[in-house]
């Protein structure tokens, strides 16, 4: 009886965690970019092929049980392994392809090379299988239980079952404002802040894009902003740079548990110490989102978002799965997520932010606008732009650049800058005119572009690129620039803003930025004496 229950346990859990571990895997890898409930479709969908494939080698192989089962698992694994056997062999064959086909494109070129190789490799396995009997058995009872499960699964499962995040603290709770007289809130302005992800400074867009942005910068000194030309961003990736500002301090490392990701910080972004400030005072916190799970404030009071239209949608993590797997060069033809994203920056600028700004309610309002950061989807008058052979996607750096040389991404951020810079003035030129209260609103990147930034190597970025961000700042007193200064950072930003205009007591911080990479984003670097440079 207990023989009969352990084979039956490792026949079903070999096909089983060939399933679940590309797609828990997936996702927590990318855990800051997904959101988990985006997890349901793909594993419903994965577990009917598993019983599909589990079905037909169960025939094929005359009902034999373990062999279906390491058959089944196989293919999944290898399906979605795909990339990772690319990333070995498909270099060497690709060269060797171009010999004997040297005007084939790569566009037509690479789903052929993606497919072949994935059959090529599933003949011989299926081969092999089918001839060892018991190097079949050894591989279900052995590797797909134990090394799949043990190896590969937990981590993820791990990752899925992380501190609850009521208990998370922020990431400065030990900022306090001193005590000062409260103000009544019908004295006290509103407080907006944009965030365009990755608008960059003047000096950098001349130099790096060739784009003269002081017509722009001109315009919005007309609507009462002062323009800090020598601003830098104190982080370089948005959840710590936003989170750090919001907080009114520089981060602490967080525990090893979450030295891996920005959750930390994310989590501090949404319960952040300027909300919690305000609210006593009777303020609301209005979110204005653009679709980024990674600055997601759920549990603001109000969320101005756009309703995600009709129909069938792939969501980011599908679209991960797929890019796994030798269907996705069908990514490339995709135009759904380049519209849907389009449409969430054009109704956050036209409609929702206007909208936020319009109530009459005391409130801080955080809006952030992913662009000019990628993905690439407005050409400079507007109109749509569907990157050519690239699947949907909102990495940077060496992240876009290892997928295409760097003219695309300057031209890409070049022109969809130009039109943004249209839109913002459109809907300063609104909020200006249906404020209902005194309004401080703060207009900054996050940080700078990236085209020259490598997420593995501080020497190989360009660290002025990714420092030198936009800020820009309007008060109801028009004296921004004698209380903030040229050479402001973020962090201080609104340290002085809410001392000067609600009441508190922040003092000035020293202004300082630290780099860090992607797999390592709180192993901070500083290069405040490097930059400049």
């Amino acid at each position: 009886m207990r023989r009969r229950l352990w084979r039956g346990t490792t026949l079903v859990f070999g096909p089983l965690c060939a399933l679940l571990y590309p797609v828990l895997g997936t996702w927590s890898q990318n855990g800051t970019e997904l959101a988990g409930n985006s997890l349901l479709r793909p594993l419903l969908v994965g577990l009917l092929l598993t019983l599909g494939l589990g079905g037909f080698f169960w025939v094929t192989t005359r009902r034999n049980p373990e062999r279906a089962a390491t058959l089944t698992a196989t293919i999944l694994l290898l399906f979605f392994s795909h990339d990772l056997v690319l990333a070995w062999v498909a270099p060497e064959v690709r060269d060797f392809l171009k010999l004997l086909f040297p005007h084939q494109t790569p566009a037509i070129e690479a789903p052929w090379v993606d497919i072949s190789l994935l059959l090529t490799l599933s003949l011989v396995v299926l081969g092999v299988f089918y001839r060892v009997r018991d190097a079949a058995k050894l591989l279900t009872r052995a590797t797909f239980f134990s090394g799949v499960l043990l190896g590969s699964l937990v981590p993820s499962l791990v990752r899925l079952a992380k501190v609850p995040r009521a208990s998370l603290p922020t990431a400065s709770s030990s900022v306090t404002a001193m005590p000062t007289q409260p103000l009544p809130s019908s004295t006290l302005p509103d407080l907006i802040c944009i965030v365009l992800d990755g608008y960059g400074r003047q000096d950098v867009l001349q130099r790096l894009y060739g784009l003269d942005n002081a017509p722009f910068l001109q315009e919005l000194e007309k609507r009462g902003f002062f323009i800090a030309r020598k601003s830098r961003a104190n982080y370089i990736q948005t959840p710590l740079a936003l989170s750090s500002a919001f907080n009114l301090d520089y981060i602490t490392p967080p525990a090893r548990s979450y030295e891996h990701d920005t959750f930390f910080s994310q989590e501090s972004l949404d319960k952040n110490r300027i909300r919690a400030l305000l609210k006593p005072k009777g303020f609301l916190f209005i979110s204005v989102p653009t679709g980024v799970v990674q600055t997601q404030t759920p549990t603001a009071d109000r969320l101005f978002e756009q309703v995600t239209p009709r129909g069938f949608r792939l969501t980011d993590t599908e679209r991960m799965l797929l890019l796994r797997t030798p269907l996705g060069f069908l990514l490339r033809f995709e135009r759904t997520a380049f519209d849907d994203h389009r449409s969430r920056l054009l109704s956050a600028l036209d409609t929702n932010l206007p909208a936020a700004a319009a109530l009459a309610q005391p409130k801080f309002i955080f809006a952030h606008i992913l662009a000019p950061h990628p993905p690439f989807v407005f050409g400079p008058k507007g109109e749509p732009r569907y990157p050519a052979g690239e699947s949907f996607t909102i990495g940077d750096a060496t992240d876009y650049t290892h997928r295409g040389p760097e003219k695309n991404y300057r031209q890409g951020y070049a022109d969809q800058l130009v039109y943004l810079n249209q839109k913002v003035l459109e809907a300063l030129d609104t909020i200006q005119k249906n404020a209902t209260r005194p309004t401080v609103i703060v207009l900054m990147g996050d940080h700078g572009p990236r085209m020259k930034t490598d997420w593995q190597s501080l020497a190989n970025t360009d660290i002025n690129e990714v420092f030198y961000n936009l800020m820009a700042v309007a008060t109801p007193d028009g004296k921004a620039k004698e209380l903030l200064g040229e050479s402001v950072t973020p962090i201080n930003i609104f340290r002085l803003v809410l001392t000067r205009y609600f009441g508190q007591n922040l003092p000035r911080l020293s202004d300082q930025s630290y780099y860090s990479t992607l797999e390592k984003p709180y192993a901070f670097t500083g290069v405040t004496p490097q930059l400049g440079n």
